[in-house]
């Protein structure tokens, strides 16, 4: 008979990971930054179509669903900054369980 048996561990503690809004934030500026660099847009129109509620705008290259009680086009504002006022009416959590707020 043969028993082989193994364990595993991280060799490298888990990384840090940034929250909803933080994620938010972060995609509203590479969306920005992409549309300067790639369309050639001024950094105030890249802002503006990236804080739209349109068809380039955050939500919408996001998969295109709001899970807050604001518009899309209110979520983030021209600076890249989440809207303190909006409440989420639905969530998931990252790790795989289901919230309803």
């Amino acid at each position: 008979m043969k028993i082989n048996v193994g364990a595993t561990t991280r060799a490298i503690p888990q990384y840090d990971r940034v929250g909803i809004v933080d994620y938010y934030e972060l995609s509203w500026e590479t969306l920005r930054n992409s549309l300067v660099i790639g369309s050639g847009k001024t950094a105030e129109e890249a802002a503006s179509i990236a804080s739209s509620g349109g068809a380039d705008g955050l939500i919408s290259k996001l998969g295109g669903y709001n899970i807050y009680n604001v518009a899309d086009d209110q979520l983030v504002d021209a600076n890249g900054k989440f809207n303190t006022s909006a409440r989420q009416v639905y969530g998931d959590n990252w790790n795989g369980k289901r919230t309803v707020i």
